[in-house]
């Protein structure tokens, strides 16, 4: 059982319903995409059951973080809804924690790098064959009319409109474009550390980089920023025993603050350069509408759902272009809505603690690799900002996978001495795993 469920196609298929749910949904039904969901979270019980994982696994902040939306059912305005929020968020949690104490983070790496590639390329040919046809594609079971908006397409068909954004098989530019980052990041590793090889980081770096131009995402352009700065910290941090570097360290953080601010002040220039508009693209609105909402239950919050249900009338309180929004486009914002202010400190706190222990590992360990899960949660963490994807899904699991790993229990087994992992035997049987191109 065991090598069944660590093997490379079963662990493939469970990221892919992670990282491409939205396909997933709109390709069949959410009916369809809710099975699958079951199947990963059944599989990810199963491998924590077996695996004899405790919950010292889950550093303290993050684990009361889950709690308390889990116990905010209890309390909220539309607990039938909650109840399956909070049951979904156990249930990504588990995938996330399996992951991590499961599989040596090398092949880790390597199965989700290769499973974004699929969803990547497959979203290229997706979007040449919708323009082929010359109209938009709908998703599966939905019947457009004359009057429906485009917004509600799975694919608008511009692949060979340049100055129009792709949606590609997850059905939204902005998710295309972050997992096109994910994706771009987790090649750059792979080949730093000597675990990829030249030609494969190439066609990588030209899917990522296609995909990146084509969805004109404008938080894809300031995650690639801070995912910089970041990884320049790192460098820094690397050498902090020599002074000179300690006082670039200082420095660095300094200027960059600086640029935040800058940035801020002159957001109306910036958002024109970028080609946008003042108001984040109509975030705006969406904010203050959830700021009024947040003022009802300010402590405690509503109760934890993830992204807003169609079928809850309590948030059918925005619309855009006849459409749910779905979300706050602020997981910081969706955070003090759904679990107050008391879960948006214990999220805080969870964040804080994971992000100052990679940071503390990516600094004591050479190997490129080592730096990505932070790099990674760089990129997420600016993503917050303009979208709550942190909160549900791939972003959830990750978050889960990234607290596992900062663990005391797993820490070292994890990052340390992947290759020694207990259970990496079914996986070692691969010959593709991370031998592509060995050190």
């Amino acid at each position: 059982m065991r090598k069944i469920l660590l093997s490379n196609a079963a662990v493939v298929t469970v990221l892919a319903v992670i990282f491409a749910g939205d396909f997933f949904r709109n390709a069949l039904t959410v009916w369809g995409w809710g099975a699958l969901a079951l199947l990963a979270m059944v599989w990810g019980y199963l491998v924590v059951i077996r695996t004899k994982v405790s919950w010292r696994a889950v550093p303290l902040p993050f684990l009361l973080f889950v709690l308390w939306a889990v116990a905010s059912v209890s309390w909220s305005v539309y607990s039938s809804t909650a109840a399956l929020g909070a049951f979904i968020l156990v249930g990504s949690v588990v995938c996330g924690i399996a992951l991590a104490v499961s599989i040596p983070f090398d092949h880790l790496v390597h199965l989700m790098a290769r499973t974004l590639r699929i969803i990547l390329a497959g979203s290229v040919v997706f979007e040449i064959g919708v323009a082929l046809t010359g109209r938009p594609l709908f998703p599966v079971g939905f019947t457009p009319t004359a009057t429906t908006p485009i917004e509600f397409a799975w694919s608008r068909g511009h692949f060979f409109e340049f100055d129009q954004r792709i949606q590609g098989l997850v059905g939204n530019a902005n998710l295309l474009g972050m997992l096109a980052v994910l994706a771009l990041l987790m090649a750059l590793a792979r080949f730093r550390s000597g675990r990829g090889t030249r030609s494969r980081t190439i066609a990588d770096f030209a899917l990522s980089g296609l995909i990146v131009w084509h969805t004109y995402s404008a938080t894809v352009v300031f995650i690639l920023i801070a995912v910089s700065f970041a990884a320049f910290i790192i460098y820094l941090g690397r050498h902090r025993a020599n002074p000179a570097y300690r006082a670039a360290l200082v420095m660095t953080i300094g200027g960059g603050t600086m640029i935040v601010a800058l940035i801020l002040l002159n957001w109306p220039l910036v958002a024109s350069l970028l080609g946008k508009t003042p108001d984040f693209t109509n975030r705006l609105d969406i904010w203050l509408e959830v700021m009024a909402r947040s003022r009802d239950m300010p402590l405690l919050g509503h109760g934890f759902v993830g992204f807003w249900p169609d079928w809850e009338p309590y948030f059918g309180f925005h619309y855009l272009d006849g459409k749910n929004v779905g979300q706050a486009h602020n997981a910081w914002l969706d955070i003090v809505l759904q679990v107050g202010a008391v879960g948006l400190v214990l999220f805080l706190f969870a964040l804080g603690q994971i992000v100052w222990r990679l940071f503390q590992h990516a600094i004591d360990d050479i190997d490129p690799l080592h730096s990505l899960p932070l790099l990674l949660l760089t990129a997420q963490t600016v993503q917050t900002l303009t979208e709550s994807r942190i909160l549900t899904e791939w972003g959830i699991v990750l978050f889960a996978l990234w607290a596992a790993q900062t663990s005391k229990q797993f820490e070292h087994q994890i990052l340390d001495q992947p290759t020694t992992n207990e259970l990496s035997t079914p996986l070692d049987a691969s010959t593709e795993g991370t031998s592509e191109n060995p050190r």
